[in-house]
């Protein structure tokens, strides 16, 4: 004859065929603990998604709008050419806003353009 244990969770009677000795557990119980544990898992996995999405989009909206100005130059050569074209980035739209306003007002700069990222991104 087997000889048999008693659950710490439910007091119920097991053997070796129908527990875990280690744990003092009747399998009962030690699938109700596993799939406590699964779920627990999969909200954490959920949480941590959710999070990751959501500095993604920070991220994305980091420097969010770009104010390009400069001197006329040839594009021919192809790109941007850095001695003619800069490039400030801006989180908030005041900061853009007033960004423009002193390159429109700066008589050596010879044209301006303002980007919302926001359009690129959807």
């Amino acid at each position: 004859m087997t000889e048999e244990y008693t659950c710490i969770e439910c007091e119920n009677l097991y053997d070796d065929t129908d527990g875990d000795t280690d744990e003092r557990m009747c399998d009962k119980c030690l699938d109700i603990i596993y799939d406590e544990s699964l779920e627990r898992k999969s909200e954490e996995r959920v949480k941590e998604e959710e999070e990751e999405e959501k500095e993604e989009k920070e991220e994305k909206m980091k420097d969010r709008y770009e104010i390009h100005f400069g001197l006329a130059y040839d594009k021919s050569a192809g790109g941007i050419d850095k001695r003619y074209h800069r490039v400030r980035k801006y989180d908030t739209f005041k900061g853009a806003s007033r960004c423009l306003s002193r390159a429109n007002r700066c008589k050596w700069i010879e044209w301006t353009d303002f980007v919302d990222k926001k359009e690129h991104l959807k």
